[in-house]
């Protein structure tokens, strides 16, 4: 009887150390750790909070007829947006040009001015 024990003692030793030797081991935490993560409301791209944008033209349509006559259709400001600033733009200056081909007149505007940072929300430090 006390060789059976002792055999299966061993057996049982054997076959505990050879199962634990195949099998993964996985490891837990029991106390977690609590990082706190800071968010900035900031621009997303380094850059000045203000641009000036010059030298914007909107043309209106080819017409022909009398020249005098002629009523300018560009408006007074446009909306500017390139993906980083955005703004209204001011007329600076208006003309005419003559297509002496066609014989159509048409009004040409230039706007520019002073256009902010878009702020993309929230960017982490």
């Amino acid at each position: 009887m006390k060789k059976k024990k002792l055999f299966l003692a061993a057996f049982l030793g054997c076959s505990i150390y050879a199962v634990s030797l195949s099998s993964n081991v996985e490891a837990q935490e029991l106390t977690p750790q609590n990082e706190v993560s800071v968010q900035v409301y900031a621009p997303s791209k380094n850059g000045p909070l203000y641009k000036y944008v010059s030298n914007v033209y909107r043309y209106s349509a080819w017409r022909g007829g009398d020249v005098w006559t002629l009523t300018n259709t560009t408006p007074d400001k446009v909306y500017y947006n390139d993906g980083k600033y955005n703004g209204y733009l001011y007329r600076k200056g208006t003309w005419m040009e003559h297509n002496p081909k066609t014989n159509k007149t048409r009004w040409v505007s230039v706007y520019g001015g002073n256009t902010r940072l878009i702020a993309y929300g929230l960017a982490t430090n």
